[in-house]
């Protein structure tokens, strides 16, 4: 899994290929995204709101992240929603989960962030959850397991050699945190009420209740997941220009 720079994403959605989703039947579309600058970003788009909270960030690599994103989401969920980008308006859940207001078109959607990284998931079922985080040194990562983790879950990830443990315990996170996306409750639901059964093998169409898992691709520096509604059995992944798959 490679990831796109945003214009790279408008040269897919201006290929001759339609991407959408041409059935009634869920469907799931994945988009993984860099984001290193705003040269190629069109920051037109956003909001009053959107370009107030990029200003608020402390530091220019999240300012870059958040702006870039955005503005990426909006032109995906304006192609698949056949709106203008700046004509989105978002709602929010009582926990914040953002989703399309005046949606006719069933579009759902969920966005992570870890620069330069970032992943959309963009269906027309259930509401996905999705989540990416770039493996770095975490020094306390043990109190943070014992804290979230379920017994099984720390059980599995303490079985792992030493060297693979921090990697180990962004999978159990990556993998919680798409879950408790998906649901729409976040952190408002305890990390711990969330058990993944693990092995060396990454999970892929894994049943969790409403949702079904997949850990996504294999890169040395992040690790992703994403829970989508249970009758997605598959997805089409969006990482390369010159191989984008075809519509399902």
């Amino acid at each position: 899994m490679e990831p796109l720079l945003p214009h790279q994403v408008q040269r897919i959605l201006n290929s001759n290929r339609r991407i959408s989703f041409s059935t009634d039947s869920p469907r799931a579309h994945i988009w993984f995204l860099r984001i290193d600058d705003l040269e190629t970003v069109d920051l037109r788009c956003l909001s009053p709101d959107e370009h107030d909270r990029a200003r608020r960030f402390r530091f220019d690599a999240d300012r870059v992240s958040f702006a870039g994103t955005r503005a990426v989401l909006r032109q995906l969920l304006a192609h698949y929603a056949a709106e203008l980008p700046a004509s989105l308006e978002f709602s929010y859940g009582p926990n914040g989960k953002p989703f399309l207001a005046n949606n006719n078109r069933n579009v759902s959607f969920n966005v992570s962030r870890s620069r330069p990284y970032s992943v959309i998931a963009v269906t027309n079922g259930l509401s996905p959850g999705i989540d990416i985080e770039v493996i770095r040194p975490v020094q306390e990562y043990r109190g943070i397991a014992s804290r979230y983790f379920t017994p099984r879950e720390l059980e599995w990830l303490n079985s792992r050699d030493e060297k693979d443990r921090v990697r180990n315990f962004f999978r159990i996170w990556v993998l919680k945190e798409a879950v408790l996306k998906a649901d729409g409750r976040g952190l408002s639901m305890p990390l711990n009420e969330v058990d993944m059964e693990l092995s060396d093998t990454p999970l892929s169409a894994s049943l969790w209740r409403l949702w079904r898992l997949w850990e996504l691709g294999s890169r040395e520096d992040c690790l992703a997941a994403v829970a989508l509604d249970s009758a997605i059995t598959s997805f089409v992944t969006f990482d390369s220009p010159q191989d984008c798959p075809p519509n399902p």
